[in-house]
C-alpha cells in the first residue's frame, strides 16, 4: 500500500469518488503485481502439502486422500520404486508450472 501514489488517491477523492470506488478503481489496480506474486506463491505452497496429509491420514482409507506428494514419497521410499517416485514428482512439477502459467496469463499485466 505504500507504493500507491497519494496523488492518484487524492485525485480520485477530488473527482468525487467514494472510498469503495477508489478501492476498486485506484488502490487494487495499483496493487495488481503484488497480488499476482502473492497468489502465485500461495498456489505453489498449496502444492507442497505433504506433511499435512502424511501426518493426518497418510493417504487415508483406501487412498481417498492420497496427493501427488504422498504418492511420490510412497513410491520412492516405501515401495523402493525410485523411478516411479521420480516420474510422479516430475508430473507434479509440470502440473504446478502449468497452473501458475495459466494463472499468470489470466491475471496478466494489463497496461492501462
Amino acid at each position: 500500500m505504500q507504493n500507491i501514489s497519494e496523488d492518484i488517491v487524492e485525485a480520485a477523492k477530488i473527482d468525487g469518488a467514494t472510498y469503495i470506488q477508489s478501492l476498486f478503481h485506484v488502490i487494487i489496480p495499483s496493487m495488481r503485481s503484488v497480488i499476482a506474486v502473492t497468489v502465485s506463491m500461495c498456489i505453489i505452497e498449496n502444492f507442497k502439502q505433504y506433511p499435512l496429509f502424511a501426518t493426518l491420514t497418510n493417504g487415508g482409507p483406501a487412498g481417498a486422500t492420497t496427493t501427488l506428494a504422498v504418492l511420490s514419497y510412497d513410491e520412492a521410499f516405501v515401495n523402493y520404486n525410485y523411478g516411479s517416485g521420480a516420474a510422479v514428482t516430475t508430473v507434479w512439477l509440470l502440473i504446478m508450472i502449468v497452473t501458475v502459467f495459466i494463472f499468470n496469463r489470466l491475471f496478466g499485466n494489463r497496461e492501462e
